[in-house]
């Protein structure tokens, strides 16, 4: 039940409230359209990685749809989580700054995807 000053609140805002949910609409069936199971990307994510996320942003949602949307299959999301556990950068940093929201983006998914599957060979930190 909603209370009186939610109902007011909707009465005074129907335009707002209009958008909101065309919006939620548009986000459901696009998840239906990609068949995206946000659980088992999480769990995949966190397998992978041995991260322990508990919940994907609204914000990284959006971006897994937009890169969906121009092409990028869900096993390219999967192939850019290997990958980004193999760069020496990430290795080097601890995996500090792995997360869904970094490879979604647009530039490093694309860079991810591209990127030669064999680990990279550390040199040998020498002061000679």
């Amino acid at each position: 039940m909603l209370s009186e000053e939610t109902l007011k609140l909707i009465e005074d805002n129907p335009k707002i409230l209009n958008t909101r949910l065309k919006g939620w609409i548009k986000e459901h069936k696009a998840d239906e359209s990609f068949k995206i199971d946000w659980s088992k990307l999480l769990a995949l994510f966190n397998k992978i990685t041995e991260k322990n996320a508990r919940v994907i942003p609204l914000k990284v949602k959006g971006q897994i749809r937009q890169r969906l949307r121009e092409g990028y299959s869900k096993g390219d999301f999967k192939l850019a989580m290997i990958n980004i556990m193999k760069d020496s950068y990430h290795q080097e940093t601890q995996y500090k700054y792995v997360t869904l929201e970094f490879i979604s983006r647009a530039d490093k998914l694309s860079r991810l995807v591209t990127q030669d599957n064999t680990p990279i060979k550390k040199k040998p930190n020498t002061f000679r």
